[in-house]
């Protein structure tokens, strides 16, 4: 499995490398002044020197460097090589979709009628879904997954929290693409809601987990993970 993650890094790479250069192909094509901000009626309400779509080019670069380096700085990196996969699908999923947003920017930029209030949404959709499917395979560790102080205490209550986490995320992406088939303007805050109801309540579920283990006598030191 660690060589297909690190064949997928690769590609991943070079696909940030390939965007990146159409970036810098288009800038000329580019107006001076460009896109960079859309209102919750999906409308462009906000423009920024042509110069900005070499920052959202450079972006997925940045996010892939950022979780290549991850698993190297985390003290629990040992985690790691046993949710592996899951943290390859995460890799990918947020590398593409930073390319998939650069793009939108770019082809609005160009003059494309981009819906950017409706491929943001269907784009979150599939990545909280998808996310949430491997949430319940990440190890406990400090950067990825639904940490919260008390997940990161406790084993128990951290696999309880991520298999909670993956059915939220799940839930969460489904309702973020079907708010495409709402008016526009209804589409921001339906994503602002549930995205802080769904953190609302898997800080609970977490807290409410540390509860039950420190009833039941489940509490301790934190403890290495198995593979299983």
């Amino acid at each position: 499995m660690r060589n297909g993650n690190n064949r997928m890094n690769w590609i991943l790479l070079a696909l940030c490398l390939i965007s990146l250069a159409g970036h810098l192909l288009i800038l000329e094509r580019l107006p001076e002044q460009i896109p960079v901000h859309w209102n919750a009626a999906g409308e462009i309400d906000g423009y920024g020197p042509k110069s900005m779509d070499l920052i959202m080019g450079v972006i997925p670069l940045g996010i892939w460097v950022l979780m290549t380096a991850l698993p190297r700085l985390d003290p629990r990196r040992k985690n790691y090589e046993k949710h592996q996969k899951a943290y390859g699908i995460l890799t990918l999923l947020l590398t593409l979709a930073m390319i998939a947003f650069s793009w939108m920017t770019a082809l609005a930029g160009l003059g494309y009628n981009v819906d950017v209030g409706m491929l943001i949404p269907m784009v979150l959709g599939v990545v909280f879904v998808v996310m949430g499917n491997y949430m319940p395979k990440i190890r406990s560790n400090y950067f990825v997954g639904v940490r919260t102080p008390w997940a990161i205490e406790n084993t128990w209550v951290w696999r309880k929290t991520q298999w909670m986490g993956g059915i939220s995320f799940i839930v969460m992406g489904v309702v973020i693409f079907g708010s495409v088939f709402l008016p526009a303007s209804f589409r921001t805050p339906v994503l602002l809601v549930v995205l802080l109801g769904g953190v609302a309540w898997d800080y609970l579920y977490s807290w409410l987990m540390f509860q039950k283990a420190k009833k039941e006598g489940k509490l301790g030191r934190y403890e290495e993970e198995s593979e299983d």
